[in-house]
């Protein structure tokens, strides 16, 4: 028999990877993407908020062509900035525009940016410079009806000159760059390249040939999601790099919406996917599958993935209010504790265009009775199907709210009125923060043989507390408590397959195949 020790892979409840940073920061960039044709729904409003705890001067530069705006924000409030009127987005496909925006502060703070159009918002969490990274499988959305005046979209910001950006579209582009075949360009700081096609552009591969970091944000130029009347809507938000792909996510529908649509892409190959403990599927680097679900679901994937939540369009959701929208999760772990939000009403002469404004939570229900909003208790509700944790769904009637949850939170806020919706994340303090997980090496953890036919060897470096065997089906099979430095699995008394093993500490949550031959 032939032996094979293989090295466990991290699977990190609180993770985004190995990296150790959160969305607050004094150093962002932003562009927006092209949103429906200007000759319709009246001029669009750009406008940047800005969440801090001390008082500073924000300023805000197109560095390719030497705008600069200042203006000052207050502590423990929101400050909205409102760009000039201008067009900040590119119109067309594959065309290096100047329209990137950098935003520094002087101290510390969240930032969100809106494109408010009439029945066409969306919003997105802006990452500060030390989340972005310079590998990126885009996210982005497709029209249900798939017509061409529709088209799929992302744009990419350089933050540095002479950064050279390799991208391999899943789709043929407008710009007739076929599928999987890549192309280069070269951007200086500020630059931006909008992407647009027929098809969907989910999966499309962007990485730059240095460490030079650059921000992507993926959706739609509009679109409609999930059923085709009667109105479409923008989708826009930023995506997440590849070092943030995660293991574990919450899928939560938006409140009485009924089914929420949830695209799970992985970032390698050979990734299987759990929906509550069952297995789903099985996804290669690039691929991605979409679910619908009206109930909460916890998502668990043997390598990294990252997932993006939609609302339908309004006449697929149960409320009959909103539109599409698009939502980059964050993992499970990625928590905040404080965080004062706005709960958008509108712009410019309809400043109600959002007549129902919500935020969702998810937290250990040992937590839940920490958490409050605006000074007052949450209502949660323990998952079915996993009932450590819980999650809350409130309904927000102040322009201004505030978190606080000194155990950490995973928080997103959004916004409904007829024809018109927004969705952002609140962003997390800082990756693996809150559950004292522990970055350790792979090669601190070992299985052999694997494959086997009956006995199977683990050791661990530090001690382990609760070991379970699951088949593909999600079905436990075995279990074990205080499993301490060593342990052996017995597979002899099962049918050959592919299991799934997870082995748990209160540091860490590690799983990985074993194979039964």
């Amino acid at each position: 028999m032939k032996k094979l020790t293989l090295l466990l892979v991290l699977f990190l409840n609180t993770q985004l990877n190995a990296q150790d940073f959160g969305t607050k920061g004094t150093e962002f960039w932003l562009t927006y993407m092209e949103n429906l044709e200007l000759v319709f729904n009246g001029d669009p409003q750009f406008s940047i908020f800005i969440s801090a705890e001390n008082s500073g001067t924000a300023t805000i530069e197109a560095p390719a062509t030497g705008l600069s705006l200042v203006f000052d924000y207050e502590a423990n409030e929101v400050t909205e900035y409102v760009l000039p009127p201008a067009l900040f987005y590119a119109e067309g496909s594959e065309d290096v525009e100047n329209l990137g925006l950098k935003i520094t502060t002087e101290t510390a703070t969240n930032i969100f940016a809106v494109h408010y159009r009439i029945y066409f918002s969306e919003a997105t969490l802006v990452l500060p410079t030390p989340a972005l990274g310079n590998e990126y499988i885009v996210s982005a959305a497709k029209d249900f009806n798939n017509t061409i005046s529709s088209p799929s979209s992302f744009v990419i910001v350089a933050t540095e000159d002479d950064t050279e950006v390799e991208i391999i579209p899943s789709s043929l582009t407008f710009g007739l760059r076929p599928a999987d075949i890549p192309f280069t360009i070269i951007l200086n700081a500020g630059q931006s390249y909008q992407v647009q096609a027929s098809g969907d552009l989910t999966g499309t591969q962007i990485t730059t040939n240095s460490d030079q970091k650059i921000a992507v944000f993926g959706g739609a130029l509009k679109g409609y999601i999930n059923c085709s009347e009667p109105a479409d809507n923008h989708l826009y938000d930023q995506i997440y790099p590849v070092s943030a792909a995660a293991n574990s996510y919450a899928l939560i529908p938006f409140k009485d919406q009924g089914e929420s649509v949830f695209k799970i892409l992985a970032t390698e190959d050979d990734t299987d996917i759990s929906l509550n403990g069952s297995f789903y599927t099985s996804l290669q680097k690039g691929a991605f599958v979409q679910t619908s679900s009206a109930i909460p679901q916890i998502l668990d994937a043997t390598k990294g993935v990252m997932v993006t939540q939609f609302n339908p369009s309004l006449s697929c959701n149960d409320s009959q209010l909103g539109d599409p929208n698009m939502l980059q999760l964050c993992p499970i772990g990625n928590r905040i504790k404080t965080m004062n939000f706005e709960n958008l009403l509108g712009f410019g002469d309809n400043m109600m265009m959002f007549s129902k404004r919500c935020l969702t939570l998810l937290t250990e229900t040992e937590n839940t009775a920490t958490v409050s909003i605006d000074g007052n208790p949450v209502n949660f509700i323990s998952f079915p199907d996993n009932p450590s944790y819980s999650y809350a769904e409130v309904e927000l009637t102040t322009g201004t709210s505030s978190l606080d949850a000194p155990d950490g939170v995973l928080a997103f806020a959004y916004g409904f009125g007829e024809y018109d919706a927004y969705t952002y994340h609140l962003g997390f303090d800082q990756a693996m923060s809150t559950s004292n997980n522990e970055i350790v090496s792979k090669t601190n953890y070992s299985i052999s043989p694997n494959p086997s036919s009956d006995w199977v060897d683990l050791s661990f470096e530090k001690e382990i507390d609760h070991l379970q065997l699951f088949d593909l089906q999600g079905h436990l099979l075995f279990e074990d408590f205080n499993v301490g430095l060593k342990t052996k699995i017995n597979l002899s008394g099962y049918p050959s397959a592919v299991y799934i093993l997870k082995v748990k500490s209160d540091h860490i949550m590690i799983t990985e195949k074993l194979i039964k031959y």
